[in-house]
């Protein structure tokens, strides 16, 4: 039997690994850049969603020793309503060796002619690489907290929406990537689970992240108990987007719940919540 190289197939290409992570509030008094830096490295995604952008310049300077440390040259592109040390934004980092941009567009509130507030929750980049394949990434950050699963039912529509768009106007694979801060996912309210499935399964649409047993960990305000898992980050991805997998601190505590004096350094150095991956071919 003769093997025959992806290269020598036209139409063949080799697997994209594509994440999100929303590195707190960055950057906190506490956040090492170096270490941010280093885990972003060992990710070592092609394309990243980002979330809880304050400062751009500094965010743009980390992928650059991200990109020393491991085979990428990561570039930045910013959503339009924050990342300048006054607001958080979502933002995307992408390969410049592997992928020009194709399009740029934010969306506060997730509409297309939304206003800037306080934090945006989208930010699309459609990207083609030197074979003329296109890939879309959309970061999104939901709003946080029990009380707000209203507002994250309006929230994900829009997301759905917003993708639709994107995959009509490209005709090219578009994924929706962030925090959605689906507390109902281990808490409450218990019924988002099963909206969330459904809404994506109606859009036609695959949900890799919804088996993980933990993107984030918490504590509530004034809890001296462990630290408790949650899931709060999700990937939604035409059929094909698989092998969904947690880093950093999530993986090396196995999801379990966790003592203050046994928690991971990264909780506090780099951000409660952990790099999510998906892997799929274009």
């Amino acid at each position: 039997m003769t093997l025959v190289t992806c290269f020598a197939v036209a139409g063949c290409s080799s697997p994209v690994t594509v994440a999100t992570f929303n590195i707190r509030m960055f950057p906190r008094p506490d956040t090492d850049h170096a270490q941010v830096a280093k885990r972003i490295a060992a990710v070592d995604a092609s394309i990243m969603a980002l979330q809880e952008i304050g400062d751009g310049r500094a965010m743009a300077a980390v992928l650059a020793d991200a990109s020393q440390r491991g085979e990428r040259d990561y570039r930045l592109l910013l959503g339009p309503c924050g990342g300048d040390n006054g607001r958080f934004t979502t933002a995307i980092a992408y390969d410049a060796e592997t992928w020009s941009v194709v399009e740029h567009i934010g969306y506060p509130d997730m509409l297309p002619d939304g206003h800037c507030g306080r934090r945006q929750p989208g930010t699309l980049g459609v990207f083609r690489n030197d074979q003329g394949k296109e890939l879309g990434v959309l970061s999104m950050h939901l709003p946080a907290h029990p009380y707000n699963f209203d507002s994250r039912k309006v929230q994900w529509g829009r997301v759905l929406e917003r993708v639709a768009e994107a995959e009509a106007r490209h005709d090219a694979p578009i994924l929706a990537l962030g925090d959605a801060n689906s507390t109902g996912f281990r808490g409450e309210p218990a019924e988002e689970r099963p909206f969330v499935e459904g809404l994506v399964e109606d859009a036609g649409r695959t949900l890799p992240t919804a088996e993980l047993s933990c993107t984030e960990y918490w504590r509530p305000p004034r809890d001296d108990g462990p630290f408790r898992p949650s899931v709060l980050d999700h990937v939604v991805a035409p059929s094909g987007w698989k092998d969904a997998r947690v880093w950093g601190l999530c993986e090396r505590l196995d999801c379990d719940p966790t003592d203050a004096d046994e928690m991971d350094p990264e909780f506090v150095s780099v951000s409660d919540h952990c790099p999510v991956t998906v892997v799929g071919k274009l």
